[in-house]
């Protein structure tokens, strides 16, 4: 089906050698015309990338036992936790600019169109597994993990005690806690949506101008 061959390769990335080596695999291993995604779990490896969209969704799920079981699970198969923290960075900063563009009235093909992200199943998870949560609570999550990230860079610091603090305030932005009101934010919304200028002195476009760039288009 349609959404099994989405799901393969959300699951294994977009290298065609890898993707066809997988299907080999699979064949191999079904016995039914239609491959399922059980058997997709068993047969095939997992990308990096898309065990972290896992992690993103047992946080948006506020399940933290699991959440921090799949990051134990990704350090134990040593997978370097500055990578795990910025790829889940990225993760939250896309969601945050589908959640956005929902927000101010964009069709999903516009909004893939304003942030240029033709994965469409990741802006329909986005609106499907972020829509019980306030956009400004996504908006916090992003800023603590970029204060993490780039505390790693700048820092010496142990990487894994970083993420996991990073995780668990995140968590605490997004499901609330007295602590929560003490998070500092980098930049406003009103930056965000009207773009700012960046401590070097470059221009950053706001989501207002994306959107504008798209009505021309």
């Amino acid at each position: 089906s349609i959404d099994n061959a989405e799901y393969l390769v959300r699951h294994c990335g977009f290298d065609l050698l890898t993707l066809f080596n997988e299907c080999d695999k699979l064949i191999a291993y079904s016995e039914n015309d239609n491959i399922t995604k059980s058997e997709i779990d068993i047969c095939t490896t997992v990308v990096l990338e898309d065990a972290i969209f896992d992690i993103q969704k047992m946080m948006l799920q506020g399940n933290k036992k699991r959440t921090f079981k799949l990051i134990e699970d990704l350090i134990i198969q040593k997978n370097p936790p500055a990578k795990i923290l910025s790829i889940l960075e990225n993760n939250f900063a896309e969601y945050y600019k589908i959640l956005f563009g929902k927000n101010i009235g964009l069709s999903s093909k516009e909004i893939g169109e304003a942030i240029k992200e033709n994965r469409f199943w990741v802006i329909k998870n986005a609106l499907s597994d972020a829509s019980h949560v306030n956009i400004s609570r996504i908006f916090k999550v992003c800023q603590i993990l970029l204060n993490a990230d780039e505390n790693l860079k700048s820092k010496v610091t142990d990487e894994r005690i970083c993420l996991e603090n990073a995780v668990n305030e995140s968590l605490i932005a997004l499901f609330g806690d007295k602590q929560a009101g003490g998070i500092v934010l980098l930049k406003t919304f009103k930056d965000y949506f009207d773009g700012y200028i960046d401590q070097n002195g470059k221009s950053k476009a706001g989501y207002r101008e994306l959107v504008e760039e798209l009505k021309f288009k």
